[in-house]
């Protein structure tokens, strides 16, 4: 048994046709194992990527439907709303949230998160509407992270005009919520 930087590597036995690898100590296997994991974060590392609304994608649904898609940088501009969400993805406004608006025209829900966990940055998201609860965002679930961002003159039927947060984890960080009805935020981690 020879011993190379920590690892045990041993030399196989030959009896017959087979080879009997039995004397091998843990460090063969961890060395397999090492290399498995090393080469699944590669590919995982090359999967992600950043993708652009409108110059990529003419939507930011249509973005966040990419699997591919882990940011989606949006442009300048007011988009429409009904965005739905079940993985993990970043929104991020290229500029500031007075420039990149997502807006529900007033017909449903601006962004509706089921699954994953979701980061909002440097966006309005306004005139959202919801016969139940939020009307800007519903998280319902996930984890939501909003930060630098305007949530405003959203109404829902029930409540959390704003953002309603339903059992998931909320953190907002310098985000302003005004002028939504019946409330601006319901739920853990509102303010």
């Amino acid at each position: 048994m020879k011993r190379f930087s920590g690892l045990y590597c041993s030399t196989a036995k030959r009896t017959g046709t087979t080879v009997d690898f039995s004397s091998s100590r843990k460090g063969i296997p961890f060395v397999l194992l090492s290399v498995a994991l090393l080469v699944a974060l590669a590919a995982t590392v090359a999967h992600a990527k950043s993708c652009n609304v409108p110059s990529e994608f003419p939507t930011i649904q249509a973005a966040v439907a990419d699997a591919t898609c882990d940011k989606v940088n949006i442009a300048p501009g007011t988009y429409h709303g009904g965005v739905i969400i079940g993985r993990d993805v970043t929104l991020n406004g290229e500029d500031e949230a007075a420039t990149t608006i997502i807006d529900g025209r007033g017909v449903s829900e601006v962004v509706a998160v089921f699954a994953g966990s979701v980061t909002i940055k440097g966006v309005t998201i306004q005139n959202g509407n919801s016969p139940g609860a939020g009307g800007g965002i519903l998280n319902n679930e996930s984890t939501l992270i909003v930060t630098n961002s305007v949530i405003a003159d959203n109404t829902a039927g029930i409540s959390g005009g704003g953002i309603l947060n339903n059992n998931g984890t909320m953190t907002l960080t310098r985000t302003t919520l005004v002028n939504n009805t019946p409330d601006d935020c319901v739920g853990t981690g509102c303010p």
